[in-house]
């Protein structure tokens, strides 16, 4: 770090320090600190993007990978500076591409079956599990089974019937009539809906979705008997039947 240089001249005996004791005194004071620059070539992986492309031929929430993504490579030199062994400074001085990556390309269904766009007033609203219409039992209102009961296999994708903010997504504590895992949907314009007996869910409260959103999956979790989606719907916070909203499934 430190310039050194060797001067010839005549001293005083009593000037002379032993290499030892010089040695250990330069490096007491830090006079003595080593600087070493030196280069390093390593070979980097550059990830794959990954393109989602909206497709009408395909099925609502099926995808399609119609092209496999691969990753990149570069080669990159740094310049690695150290002082007595730790480092002070590393920087890429060049960079070659080896290998540009290939991105993966997913085609995702928007294409809906007959009756799965419903609409009530101001409300237009998407069946939450598109692709499936079996139904074992409707909402018999105003006092009896309070939503529609849609049979899917577990696991099966729940998706918002339209834009709004999430109200509830959590675990329903009823001793006898639980949800269950339930997210609760209000819709801004006087509509929410429910959606029970989740498997699990992938919004939170206060979460903003679009229509059409991922927000769970199909379970049996809470007092259920089967996997379903249990699928209420309000107006002005009154109960109304989804068969009123999708008269065709």
């Amino acid at each position: 770090v430190h310039p050194l240089r060797l001067v010839d001249g005549i001293y005083p005996a009593v000037a002379v320090t032993p290499y030892g004791t010089l040695l250990d005194a330069l490096r007491d004071s830090r006079l003595l600190q080593v600087k070493v620059t030196r280069y390093e070539t390593v070979t980097k992986e550059l990830p794959f993007e990954t393109q989602t492309v909206e497709d009408a031929d395909l099925d609502f929430g099926k995808t399609e990978t119609v092209q496999a993504g691969q990753s990149g490579s570069e080669q990159v030199t740094s310049e690695i500076v150290t002082v007595d062994g730790a480092v002070v400074s590393c920087q890429a001085v060049d960079v070659q591409l080896l290998q540009a990556p290939v991105p993966e390309i997913i085609h995702r269904g928007t294409r809906l079956k007959s009756g799965m766009i419903g609409k009530l007033g101001t409300g237009s609203f998407l069946w939450p599990v598109p692709g499936y219409s079996g139904i074992s039992r409707w909402a018999n209102l105003p006092y009896g089974h309070r939503g529609v009961d849609i049979t899917a296999p577990y696991g099966t994708p729940i998706y918002a019937a339209d834009a709004g903010t999430v109200i509830a997504a959590q675990w329903h504590n009823h001793p006898t009539a639980s949800w269950g895992y339930y997210v609760e949907i209000d819709h801004g314009n006087g509509y929410k809906t429910l959606y029970g007996h989740m498997s699990s869910f992938v919004v939170q409260t206060g979460q903003t979705v679009t229509k059409g959103q991922l927000i769970g999956y199909v379970g049996a979790t809470g007092t259920a008997t089967g996997n379903h989606c249990h699928f209420e719907m309000y107006y002005n916070n009154a109960l109304i039947s989804a068969r009123n909203v999708f008269p065709d499934i």
